[in-house]
C-alpha cells in the first residue's frame, strides 16, 4: 500500500509538516519490513534502490529533547530525571536506516533463495560475500564511532537509547552474516583475513549482553524490536555451550541474563497484546446505529500472528518495571511459569543454524531458567 501512495518517492509540496510526516513514515515501514525478514525469514519487499524518499529532517524539536534516565538512588522505577544529554532522536533514526539497508543485503545476498545456493555450491564466493557485507557493516560502526552517536561504555554511561539499540541489532546483524559458514569453515594460512565465523558471532554476542547490562537501568524499558537480537545472541552463546568440552561460566552467565531479558521482553509483548485487545473492544464498543450491519453481535480484532499463541492468556495490564541490571546470578529473579510463545516465529527454518534457534526456544519452553544451565550439556542435539 505505500509504495502504491508512492511513500517511496520524493514529493513535491511546498507543506514540509507534510513531507516530514510522509519521510518518517516510509522510512519507518522500510524498518519494519527488514525487521520482519530477518525475525521471521521472509523475502525482502521493499528496497532502497528503488526509492528516493528523503531522509527525516534533523532540525525538528524531537532531535534535541533531552534525554530521562532512573533517578540514581531510588528503588521506585517511576522515579526517571532528565539529563543534559540531547536524545538526537532523528539521528539516530538516520543510522537506523543505513543499518536497515546493509539488513536488506544480508536477507538478499545471503538468505535469499538463490543466495544460499551459490553460498553451499560455491564456498569461495560465499567467504568472499560474507566479508563483503562484514566490511560494510565495520564501515556503519566506523561511521557511528565518529559521530556523536558512538557507544559510551565510561563509567558515565552517556549514550542515547536510539544509539544502544542501533548497536545491539548491529550485533546482531553480524551474527547472521556469519552464522551460516560455521559448519564449513576450515582455517586457511592463504586467507587470513577471513576470521573463524564462530568467533565473530560469540564476540557480537558478547557485546550484545556487555552493553544491556550496563545499560538496562538506565533505560525506561527494553524496545521489542529487541527480542530477535537477544534471542539470537542466545542461540549463540547456547551453541558455544554445548560444543565446548568444559563451557565457560561466563559464557553461561551471559546466557542466563539473554534468558531474564527475553522475560522481560516477553512481558512488554504480552502487555502490547493486552492492550491490543483493549483497544479492540473500544473500537467496537460504539453505539448500535454505528454497526446495524453487523449481525453477528460484537466481533474481536485477531492478534498479530506473534501473538496468536498467547492470545488466550490473561495478560497483565501494567507495563514491565524498569530493571536495575544485575551483578551477579545471585540477584536474578527466577524463572517460574514463563509463557514464551511469542518467540514461536522467529528464525529462518531454511538456516543452517535454526536447530539451534530450536533447541533454544525447546529449553524454555521446558522450563530451563536460571538454575538449569548445567544441564545443557545433557540435552540431545536436534538433527540439522
Amino acid at each position: 500500500m505505500a509504495v502504491d501512495l508512492r511513500m517511496h518517492r520524493l514529493d513535491e509540496s511546498d507543506d514540509p509538516i507534510q513531507l516530514e510526516v510522509k519521510s518518517r513514515l516510509w522510512w519507518n515501514i522500510y524498518i519494519l519490513d527488514k525487521m520482519i525478514s530477518c525475525d521471521m525469514g521472509k523475502p525482502v519487499l521493499l528496497r532502497a534502490e528503488e526509492c528516493d524518499c528523503p531522509y527525516p529532517s534533523t532540525s525538528e524539536a524531537d532531535e534535541f529533547e533531552l534525554m530521562s534516565t532512573q533517578a540514581e538512588g531510588q528503588n521506585n522505577p517511576g522515579q526517571f530525571k532528565n539529563t543534559s544529554i540531547k536524545l538526537r532522536t532523528i539521528s539516530g533514526f538516520h543510522t537506523s536506516i543505513t543499518l536497515s539497508m546493509i539488513f536488506e543485503r544480508v536477507c538478499r545476498e545471503i538468505y535469499g533463495i538463490a543466495a544460499r545456493k551459490v553460498i553451499r555450491e560455491n564456498q569461495l564466493a560465499g567467504q568472499a560475500k560474507r566479508l563483503e557485507l562484514w566490511a560494510a557493516l565495520k564501515e556503519w560502526e566506523r561511521q557511528m564511532e565518529a559521530s556523536p552517536l558512538r557507544l559510551d561504555l565510561s563509567e558515565s554511561l552517556t549514550s542515547v537509547p536510539a544509539a544502544i539499540t542501533n548497536y545491539v541489532v548491529a550485533w546482531h546483524c553480524s551474527i547472521l552474516i556469519h552464522r551460516p559458514f560455521i559448519a564449513r569453515w576450515t582455517y586457511n594460512p592463504a586467507t587470513p583475513d577471513s576470521p573463524d565465523p564462530l568467533e565473530v558471532c560469540l564476540d557480537a554476542a558478547k557485546n550484545i549482553c556487555i552493553v544491556l547490562e550496563k545499560y538496562i537501568g538506565r533505560l525506561l524499558g527494553l524496545p521489542c524490536d529487541m527480542v530477535f537480537s537477544v534471542f539470537t545472541a542466545a542461540s549463540a552463546l547456547l551453541y558455544d555451550s554445548k560444543s565446548s568440552k568444559e563451557p565457560s561460566p561466563e559464557t553461561n552467565r551471559l546466557l542466563q541474563l539473554c534468558i531474564h531479558w527475553l522475560s522481560m521482553l516477553g512481558k512488554s509483548w504480552k502487555s502490547a497484546g493486552k492492550r491490543h485487545e483493549m483497544l479492540a473492544a473500544k473500537v467496537y464498543d460504539l453505539p448500535q446505529e454505528m454497526h446495524t450491519q453487523n449481525n453477528s453481535g460484537a466481533r474481536t480484532i485477531g492478534s498479530p500472528a506473534r501473538e496468536a499463541s498467547i492470545q488466550s492468556q490473561i495478560y497483565p495490564s501494567g507495563s514491565a518495571q524498569v530493571s536495575n541490571g544485575y551483578s551477579g546470578m545471585e540477584q536474578m529473579p527466577q524463572i517460574a511459569n514463563e509463557d514464551w510463545g511469542f518467540l514461536k516465529n522467529l528464525g529462518d527454518a531454511n538456516d543452517d543454524f535454526f536447530a539451534f534457534d530450536v533447541q533454544l526456544r525447546g529449553l524454555l519452553d521446558g522450563g530451563y531458567g536460571l538454575n538449569n544451565l548445567n544441564n545443557f550439556n545433557n540435552i540431545n542435539s536436534y538433527s540439522g
